[in-house]
Parts: structure tokens; C-alpha cells; sequence
């Protein structure tokens, strides 16, 4: 079914051109899927399976009081602290003898010591146009149902990543 729809004879030429060379309507584009990518290293990627409703974006910024007797009293500004990213993801599978955590692993691989870094590697979270890089500092899955023979069908995975321009190894 169709609707009529006005619009000017110079904005419909345009989009008659457009379908023509082969553009896609922004309505028709699938949506954006959270990824969290190897920067170094292995290149794993994680693919969320369905995306966040939310991120949680904290930065901490240390000041220190000074001693004295003024009120109120001289803060002192310590060092930057890196933003902390947390993200919550749910996992749920459709097919009976799949196992959920094939879902997970990549993401727990990115929390993982390369054998090659010494230390896991520094990630690039990506959802749209949103992007956050740095280390993953925690990941945590809770699995809620099961199937019979004990086959982890959902997950809930939360997980922090700590804002790193750089990481290193601590030398053995």
C-alpha cells in the first residue's frame, strides 16, 4: 500500500536519482550494532547480539583538600583520571543445543592477556557515532535460563571500560 505524499518537484527528482544510483533510504539501513574491537594485537571483535538501551559515562575528577582554617577550604587538583564506560547487554538464545556463551566469548577474549601483548589489548567500543576507546577493566556475566541438559540460553553481561590512550605491560 502507498500514500500519496507532496513534496516539491525538485526534492522528489532528487530522491528518484538517489534510488536510481542505488542509495538506500536511511529507514531501510539496518541498525547500528554494538562493537568492541581489538585496537592491537589479535583484532577479536565482539558483535552485540542486541543493543544497549544505555551507557553509563562517569569521570572522577580528584581534588585535594589543603589543610588550613578557611571556609571553604583550598582545593588542590590532583592528576586527570581516565572516564569509565559501563554497558549492560542482554543475550538470549532462539535455537534449541545453542550455548549463549558462544556469544559471550569474544568479549571475554578482549578481557584476556594477548600472548603476545603481555596484557589484554586496548578496545574501541563503537555503537553509530558513539565511540569509546581504552582497556576493559571488568566483565561480569550472569546467566538466568537453562535448558534441560544445563545449555546457558540468556546471559546478562556488564561490563567497564577504563579510558586508555595507551596501555603497557608490567615488566616480569
Amino acid at each position: 500500500m502507498t500514500f500519496p505524499v507532496r513534496v516539491g518537484r525538485a526534492r522528489a527528482a532528487a530522491g528518484a536519482l538517489l534510488l536510481a544510483a542505488g542509495a538506500v533510504s536511511a529507514s531501510a539501513a539496518p541498525p547500528a550494532k554494538l562493537t568492541v574491537k581489538a585496537m592491537e594485537g589479535s583484532g577479536v571483535t565482539f558483535t552485540s547480539q542486541f543493543n544497549p538501551t544505555s551507557f553509563l559515562v562517569e569521570k572522577a575528577i580528584p581534588w585535594k583538600t589543603l589543610p588550613g582554617i578557611q571556609e571553604p577550604p583550598t582545593q588542590q587538583f590532583e592528576s586527570p583520571q581516565p572516564s569509565m564506560l559501563t554497558a549492560q547487554l542482554l543475550f538470549d538464545t532462539n535455537t534449541p543445543g545453542d550455548d549463549v556463551n558462544d556469544f559471550v566469548a569474544p568479549l571475554e577474549q578482549l578481557a584476556s592477556v594477548d600472548q603476545v601483548l603481555l596484557r589484554p589489548p586496548i578496545v574501541r567500543l563503537q555503537f553509530g557515532s558513539f565511540t569509546f576507546t581504552g582497556v576493559i577493566e571488568s566483565v561480569s556475566v550472569k546467566y538466568s535460563h537453562f535448558e534441560a541438559d544445563g545449555t546457558k540460553d540468556r546471559a546478562t553481561v556488564k561490563f567497564v571500560i577504563r579510558g586508555a590512550s595507551g596501555a603497557v605491560a608490567t615488566p616480569r
